[in-house]
Protein backbone atom coordinates (compact mmCIF):
# COMPACT_ATOMS: atom_id res chain seq x y z
CA UNK A 1 0.00 0.00 0.00
CA UNK A 2 2.74 2.32 0.53
CA UNK A 3 3.71 2.10 -3.12
CA UNK A 4 0.27 3.12 -4.24
CA UNK A 5 0.17 6.04 -1.79
CA UNK A 6 3.59 7.18 -2.92
CA UNK A 7 2.71 7.16 -6.60
CA UNK A 8 -0.54 9.05 -5.98
CA UNK A 9 1.32 11.89 -4.35
CA UNK A 10 3.92 11.97 -7.13
CA UNK A 11 1.33 12.48 -9.91
CA UNK A 12 0.64 16.09 -10.80
CA UNK A 13 -2.76 17.31 -9.84
CA UNK A 14 -5.25 18.53 -12.42
CA UNK A 15 -4.73 22.09 -11.25
CA UNK A 16 -1.11 21.93 -12.12
CA UNK A 17 -1.77 20.94 -15.74
CA UNK A 18 -1.61 23.65 -18.47
CA UNK A 19 -4.56 24.16 -20.85
CA UNK A 20 -4.27 23.09 -24.47
CA UNK A 21 -3.43 26.11 -26.58
CA UNK A 22 -5.38 26.27 -29.87
CA UNK A 23 -3.81 28.00 -32.82
CA UNK A 24 -5.42 31.25 -34.01
CA UNK A 25 -8.06 31.01 -36.73
CA UNK A 26 -6.66 31.38 -40.22
CA UNK A 27 -6.95 34.85 -41.69
CA UNK A 28 -9.53 35.52 -44.40
CA UNK A 29 -7.16 38.01 -46.00
CA UNK A 30 -5.57 36.47 -49.05
CA UNK A 31 -1.92 35.74 -48.60
CA UNK A 32 -0.94 35.82 -52.28
CA UNK A 33 -1.25 38.49 -54.96
CA UNK A 34 -3.41 36.28 -57.21
CA UNK A 35 -6.56 36.67 -55.14
CA UNK A 36 -6.67 40.48 -55.17
CA UNK A 37 -5.99 40.42 -58.91
CA UNK A 38 -8.81 37.91 -59.42
CA UNK A 39 -11.15 40.06 -57.30
CA UNK A 40 -10.24 43.18 -59.28
CA UNK A 41 -10.83 41.37 -62.59
CA UNK A 42 -14.17 40.08 -61.33
CA UNK A 43 -15.18 43.59 -60.24
CA UNK A 44 -14.17 45.09 -63.60
CA UNK A 45 -16.03 42.33 -65.44
CA UNK A 46 -19.17 42.87 -63.37
CA UNK A 47 -19.06 46.63 -63.96
CA UNK A 48 -18.56 46.13 -67.70
CA UNK A 49 -21.48 43.70 -67.86
CA UNK A 50 -23.73 46.10 -65.94
CA UNK A 51 -22.73 48.99 -68.24
CA UNK A 52 -23.45 46.93 -71.38
CA UNK A 53 -26.81 45.77 -70.00
CA UNK A 54 -27.78 49.36 -69.17
CA UNK A 55 -26.78 50.55 -72.65
CA UNK A 56 -28.75 47.74 -74.30
CA UNK A 57 -31.77 48.57 -72.14
CA UNK A 58 -31.59 52.25 -73.14
CA UNK A 59 -31.01 51.42 -76.80
CA UNK A 60 -34.14 49.23 -76.88
CA UNK A 61 -36.42 51.83 -75.36
CA UNK A 62 -38.03 52.49 -78.74
CA UNK A 63 -38.94 48.80 -78.96
CA UNK A 64 -40.68 48.83 -75.58
CA UNK A 65 -42.62 51.97 -76.45
CA UNK A 66 -43.60 50.59 -79.86
CA UNK A 67 -44.80 47.33 -78.33
CA UNK A 68 -46.94 49.26 -75.84
CA UNK A 69 -48.44 51.32 -78.66
CA UNK A 70 -49.01 48.18 -80.74
CA UNK A 71 -50.89 46.62 -77.86
CA UNK A 72 -53.16 49.66 -77.65
CA UNK A 73 -53.96 49.39 -81.36
CA UNK A 74 -54.44 45.63 -81.03
CA UNK A 75 -57.11 46.22 -78.39
CA UNK A 76 -58.87 48.59 -80.79
CA UNK A 77 -58.83 45.85 -83.45
CA UNK A 78 -60.50 43.25 -81.24
CA UNK A 79 -64.14 43.91 -81.98
CA UNK A 80 -66.60 41.02 -81.70
CA UNK A 81 -67.74 41.00 -85.34
CA UNK A 82 -66.43 43.52 -87.86
CA UNK A 83 -69.28 42.85 -90.31
CA UNK A 84 -71.94 43.62 -87.70
CA UNK A 85 -70.09 46.61 -86.28
CA UNK A 86 -71.34 50.13 -86.66
CA UNK A 87 -69.71 52.99 -88.53
CA UNK A 88 -67.80 54.16 -85.46
CA UNK A 89 -66.30 50.74 -84.86
CA UNK A 90 -65.42 50.36 -88.54
CA UNK A 91 -63.68 53.71 -88.50
CA UNK A 92 -61.77 52.88 -85.30
CA UNK A 93 -60.63 49.52 -86.72
CA UNK A 94 -59.50 51.18 -89.96
CA UNK A 95 -57.69 53.87 -87.98
CA UNK A 96 -55.96 51.21 -85.85
CA UNK A 97 -54.81 49.36 -88.97
CA UNK A 98 -53.43 52.55 -90.52
CA UNK A 99 -51.73 53.49 -87.26
CA UNK A 100 -50.03 50.09 -87.10
CA UNK A 101 -48.57 50.76 -90.56
CA UNK A 102 -47.36 54.16 -89.34
CA UNK A 103 -45.95 52.56 -86.20
CA UNK A 104 -43.80 50.22 -88.28
CA UNK A 105 -42.34 53.20 -90.15
CA UNK A 106 -41.70 55.08 -86.87
CA UNK A 107 -39.90 52.07 -85.42
CA UNK A 108 -37.72 51.83 -88.51
CA UNK A 109 -36.95 55.55 -88.33
CA UNK A 110 -35.92 55.13 -84.70
CA UNK A 111 -33.48 52.36 -85.49
CA UNK A 112 -32.02 53.16 -88.92
CA UNK A 113 -30.70 56.40 -90.40
CA UNK A 114 -33.43 58.62 -91.81
CA UNK A 115 -31.83 58.57 -95.27
CA UNK A 116 -32.18 54.79 -95.39
CA UNK A 117 -35.81 54.46 -94.33
CA UNK A 118 -37.78 57.67 -94.82
CA UNK A 119 -38.22 57.44 -98.59
CA UNK A 120 -39.19 53.75 -98.70
CA UNK A 121 -42.72 52.98 -99.95
CA UNK A 122 -44.55 50.10 -101.58
CA UNK A 123 -42.47 47.10 -102.57
CA UNK A 124 -39.21 48.71 -101.43
CA UNK A 125 -40.68 49.19 -97.95
CA UNK A 126 -41.89 45.57 -97.90
CA UNK A 127 -38.45 44.34 -99.01
CA UNK A 128 -36.86 46.39 -96.23
CA UNK A 129 -39.22 44.87 -93.64
CA UNK A 130 -38.34 41.38 -94.84
CA UNK A 131 -34.57 41.87 -94.98
CA UNK A 132 -34.37 43.68 -91.65
CA UNK A 133 -36.11 40.77 -89.98
CA UNK A 134 -33.20 38.49 -90.72
CA UNK A 135 -34.79 36.66 -93.61
CA UNK A 136 -37.65 35.30 -91.53
CA UNK A 137 -40.95 35.41 -93.36
CA UNK A 138 -43.19 34.82 -90.35
CA UNK A 139 -46.18 37.03 -91.00
CA UNK A 140 -44.44 39.42 -93.34
CA UNK A 141 -47.15 38.80 -95.94
CA UNK A 142 -49.74 40.33 -93.62
CA UNK A 143 -47.45 43.28 -92.95
CA UNK A 144 -46.75 43.63 -96.68
CA UNK A 145 -50.44 43.78 -97.49
CA UNK A 146 -51.06 46.31 -94.74
CA UNK A 147 -48.26 48.71 -95.63
CA UNK A 148 -48.93 48.63 -99.37
CA UNK A 149 -52.74 48.84 -99.44
CA UNK A 150 -54.12 50.13 -96.14
CA UNK A 151 -53.50 53.75 -96.95
CA UNK A 152 -55.53 53.61 -100.16
CA UNK A 153 -58.58 51.65 -99.01
CA UNK A 154 -61.79 53.02 -97.57
CA UNK A 155 -62.63 52.34 -93.94
CA UNK A 156 -65.36 49.84 -94.85
CA UNK A 157 -63.29 47.76 -97.24
CA UNK A 158 -60.28 47.86 -94.93
CA UNK A 159 -62.34 46.71 -91.95
CA UNK A 160 -64.03 44.01 -94.05
CA UNK A 161 -60.72 42.70 -95.44
CA UNK A 162 -59.04 42.47 -92.04
CA UNK A 163 -61.14 40.00 -90.07
CA UNK A 164 -60.21 38.83 -86.55
CA UNK A 165 -57.85 35.94 -87.46
CA UNK A 166 -56.05 38.10 -89.99
CA UNK A 167 -55.64 41.01 -87.58
CA UNK A 168 -54.34 38.61 -84.92
CA UNK A 169 -51.76 37.34 -87.40
CA UNK A 170 -50.87 40.93 -88.29
CA UNK A 171 -50.40 41.97 -84.67
CA UNK A 172 -48.29 38.86 -84.05
CA UNK A 173 -46.13 39.59 -87.11
CA UNK A 174 -45.68 43.25 -86.14
CA UNK A 175 -44.80 42.32 -82.56
CA UNK A 176 -42.32 39.76 -83.86
CA UNK A 177 -40.71 42.28 -86.22
CA UNK A 178 -40.47 44.97 -83.54
CA UNK A 179 -38.90 42.56 -81.05
CA UNK A 180 -36.49 40.83 -83.43
CA UNK A 181 -35.51 43.17 -86.24
CA UNK A 182 -31.78 43.43 -86.66
CA UNK A 183 -30.17 46.84 -86.81
CA UNK A 184 -26.70 46.74 -88.37
CA UNK A 185 -24.09 48.41 -86.21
Amino acid sequence: MTDVAATATDLPTLKALADIVTPPAPSWMPQTIGWPIAAALLLVGTLWFAWRTWRRYRANRYRREALAQLEQWAVALRSPDPSAAGDADTASRARALREIAVLLKRVALSAWPRETVASLTGNAWVAFLRTSHGGQSTGTDAMATLVTRAEYQSDESLSREWDAPRTDALVYACRNWIEHHHVPV
